[in-house]
């Protein structure tokens, strides 16, 4: 299953929007053991965006897809914090 989060218009406000709804249903998927993932190269890639939008007749902000994992998948170590963060030299 795949689906689509689409705006009215493109902007930072809208892109907020959309993955404050994205996080919602990512969340109740979760909640039901379904898998979530998230394919970027049909909004950021300008060739695919078209077709995109052609197909669903509207702005496309966020497209992913839906399923059931044939596994639970392996974690990935974090680094901690400090290994990140910048430090100034004082």
């Amino acid at each position: 299953v795949v689906g689509v989060i689409s705006v009215k218009q493109n902007n930072k406000l809208h892109w907020v929007k959309t993955g404050i709804v994205f996080e919602k249903i990512a969340i109740y998927l979760h909640e039901h053991d379904i898998s979530s993932s998230i394919l970027t190269a049909a909004v950021e890639c300008k060739s695919q965006n078209i077709k995109l939008t052609k197909m669903i007749n509207a702005n496309p902000t966020l497209f992913f897809r839906v399923g059931y994992a044939s596994g639970k998948g392996i974690a990935v170590p974090r680094r901690d914090d400090a290994s990140i963060m910048l430090h100034s030299k004082e």
